[in-house]
């Protein structure tokens, strides 16, 4: 998993998340298999927040789209991180196929992030049944790290 970590300047998030990786298998340097859980866990007195940059990655981590939100707008500007109220993102990889979804689901709409509820922002799973190989999704997020390097 470091080949993923060390390439991705995601972004900061605060908060508490527990995470859980079941059935990992590595063959040949590479992940082979995998079941991987990141859930927020509230505390009180720890803040829960998503910056901007955050939100954007997970969006094209997720979809391989364009980033959620325009970061180029004044109102952007302005706002460097979202409050939210809970994290539930689910991972696998089978045989090369890597499936990403989000695990809080309200009104048929698969959420990765929910917004607080003054204030905040959602991530939607907007391919919910997209499967991807694992070498694009390393690709993705590549494309990711690369963004910010030219800024």
């Amino acid at each position: 998993m470091g080949q993923l970590t060390d390439r991705v300047a995601f972004g900061d998030v605060t908060g508490i998340v527990d995470i859980l990786l079941k059935d990992f298998t590595l063959s040949y340097g590479q992940p082979e298999s995998f079941d991987l859980t990141v859930t927020s866990v509230p505390r009180r007195g720890v803040s829960r927040k998503f910056s901007l940059k955050a939100v954007n990655n997970l969006s094209v981590i997720s979809s391989g789209g364009p980033t959620a939100a325009p970061s180029g707008s004044f109102f952007m500007k302005l706002i460097h991180s979202f409050n939210y109220s809970r994290i539930g993102i689910a991972c696998s990889l089978r045989n090369d196929v890597f499936h990403l979804r989000g695990t809080i689901v309200e009104g048929g709409i698969q959420y990765l992030v929910r917004r607080a509820t003054f204030f905040g922002i959602d991530v939607v799973n907007a391919k919910p049944v997209n499967t991807i190989s694992f070498k694009d999704m390393l690709g993705r997020l590549e494309r990711v790290g690369q963004s910010q390097e030219k800024k």
